[in-house]
Parts: C-alpha cells; structure tokens; sequence
C-alpha cells in the first residue's frame, strides 16, 4: 500500500510540474529605431577664371561641389553669392579696394545662356541620396574682364536642402 501512495504522489507531482509549465504569461515588446536624413556637402576647388586682360569677353570657368546624402533622400542644392543674390548673379570684388567689381553669373550647364544656378526652388539642382557622393559641376560665366587690373575673389555659400 505504501508503494502506491508514493507511486500515486509521484504521478501527481509529475502532473502538476507539467502542467506548470505549460501555463505561460507572455507580453510583447517592439524593437524600433528612427534613422533621420543626412546629407553633407563640400565644394572640391575654387571656381578660377585665370588671368586675362581687361579687352577679354564671355569668359567660362567651373568647379564641383560633391553632395552625399542618406539613401533614397531628396535634396535640392542652391548657391549664394556673398551679395546674397538668389539667382546666381554676383560680384567678384578687387583685393584691397572692393569698390571695383567683375560680375558674374553660377550657372547649371556649360552655355553662356545656360540655365541660372541660384538659391530659390526653380534655380536650384536637384537630386536623389544612395550614401555615395555626387558629383555636381558648377558652371560660371563673367561677360568682361573690363575692370582695373587686379585680382578678384567672392564667396559662394553652397546650400543642400532635404
């Protein structure tokens, strides 16, 4: 008799810790992470005309500024001169006495009638991010070099909008 009562504890016991641990509490949680649009720029080398004398005419020259943003963000480049122009026309001012002046125009192709590179939604060049840098080349041209003989710089600001 003593043998079946602790065969038939046994069997109970068995059967509760079993049955123990088929019951489960459970909860969930989420696993979350935002990641934010980036983009960087950085503008490679100045945009040098050279050197030319005051009867020089239709003068071009170009740079490129490189733009690496988050993949698949959209973004929108505009440029500035330091006369804060929004259409791209500025003025290179002589070294010393910036009274005297040398215009120019940023521009998006290679023409001299090419389209306005500026800072305003239809003047600026567009573009789609994949975390690589992109390549944008930056076009200018100054109609004359008729101006005292010297040397000329302006600032451009390149703006990256996404």
């Amino acid at each position: 008799m003593k043998k079946v009562l602790i065969a038939a504890a046994l069997a109970t016991y068995a059967l509760s810790a079993q049955a123990a641990d088929t019951l489960v509490a459970q909860a969930q949680f989420q696993v979350t992470m935002r990641i934010e649009p980036t983009c960087s720029v950085s503008a490679d080398a100045p945009l040098n005309f050279g050197s030319f004398t005051t009867e020089a005419r239709n003068l071009q020259s170009s740079t490129t500024i490189s733009v690496k943003c988050s993949k698949d963000t959209q973004y929108q480049v505009g440029l500035l001169p330091s006369n804060n122009n929004n259409q791209g026309a500025g003025d290179m001012k002589q070294t010393g006495d910036s009274a005297n002046k040398v215009a120019y125009q940023l521009r998006q192709t290679v023409e001299p009638e090419g389209a306005v590179w500026g800072d305003t939604p239809d003047r600026r060049v567009t573009g789609t991010g994949d975390s690589t840098s992109k390549q944008h080349t930056v076009y200018a041209t100054a109609p004359t070099a008729d101006a005292k003989p010297g040397d000329y710089t302006d600032t451009v600001t390149v703006n990256v909008y996404f």
